[in-house]
């Protein structure tokens, strides 16, 4: 490990250079080895510490060390979503690399500041998602239903990530603002989104996503817990029913409140269910262990 001059620790090229090799090797099987798997993996492990943005891509092999289908002989798969993440760390061992500061300081400007959008988010698991800001003296929300696929296919920690994503990606677009504070009363959509460290496929692929968003609008997010109790806005948005109640609390105020519209792109829950070609989600997907009995009436694709 190097500690540069200007207060920043980062990876020795030395140790890029191996881990990106033994990345590579993996790479080229269909199976490898148990312990070799999770050599790797420890390896990566402490890169990211170096690499924050690489943990969410530590999931995928997480998920297959850890699998009921492990072969024989103590093997695992390679699968196309072990390959997309480790394809991720060979390019990024082998490019630039930042590298981490040795401190922190207190970069992210205060609430009164007016460039910080704050918001509320919650979902329901039988009905739908909401959630509010108030900018500039106007309430702004977000509010949507679940079909039934999604009402049965997703679970709740999937449905309180994605209403926070959309929320986030709505909300920075209408604000124009950099910086946001996320409050949500989930606290495995919580960890996954500020740890980087989602617990299920579903999850990566949303925290993929949020972080895509983040750095193009070069833009900065804290997440928060707020008491289930103390986020009435975004639950009573979130339940059937609700919505009328939340916007009356918010006229007896005096205020005035604007729907925005989820973009479709943020919206569209497809790239959550596609498991083609992918032996370990079509394995998720089936519903079944290694025993031949049904595992959970809720797959983590």
């Amino acid at each position: 490990m190097d500690v540069e001059g200007e207060g920043r620790m980062r990876l020795s090229v030395w140790k890029r250079e191996r881990y990106a090799e033994r990345a590579e090797q993996v790479l080229a099987r269909a199976v490898c080895g148990g312990e070799e798997f999770e050599s790797l993996l420890h390896r990566l492990l402490f890169a990211a510490s170096c690499m924050p943005e690489g943990r969410q891509f530590l999931n995928p092999l997480f998920r297959v060390a850890k699998a009921r289908f492990r072969l024989s002989g103590g093997r695992v798969v390679v699968t196309s979503r072990v390959r997309h993440a480790l394809r991720w760390w060979v390019k990024h061992l082998g490019g630039s690399h930042e590298g981490v500061p040795l401190a922190c300081r207190g970069a992210f400007p205060s609430l009164e500041s007016g460039e910080v959008v704050v918001m509320y988010s919650d979902a329901s698991g039988g009905f739908g998602f909401g959630a509010w800001t108030f900018w500039r003296g106007e309430v702004l929300y977000i509010a949507g239903e679940w079909d039934a696929a999604e009402q049965e296919g997703l679970h709740i920690n999937v449905k309180e990530l994605l209403a926070t994503t959309a929320a986030l990606a709505t909300f920075l677009e209408a604000t124009a603002a950099r910086y946001a504070v996320e409050f949500t009363d989930n606290t495995v959509a919580e960890g996954a989104a500020r740890r980087l460290a989602p617990s299920s496929a579903q999850l990566q692929r949303l925290v993929e996503r949020r972080v895509r968003l983040l750095r193009e609008r070069d833009s900065f997010t804290e997440l928060a817990r707020v008491g289930t109790h103390e986020n009435i806005w975004a639950d009573l948005i979130s339940r059937q029913g609700g919505l009328g109640e939340f916007l009356e609390q918010v006229r007896c105020l005096g205020l005035a409140a604007r729907r925005l519209e989820v973009a479709e792109a943020w919206r569209c829950t497809a790239a959550l269910w596609s498991s083609t070609g992918d032996p370990e989600l079509e394995h998720s997907a089936k519903g079944a262990d290694a025993d031949g009995r049904g595992s959970s009436s809720v797959p983590l694709l």
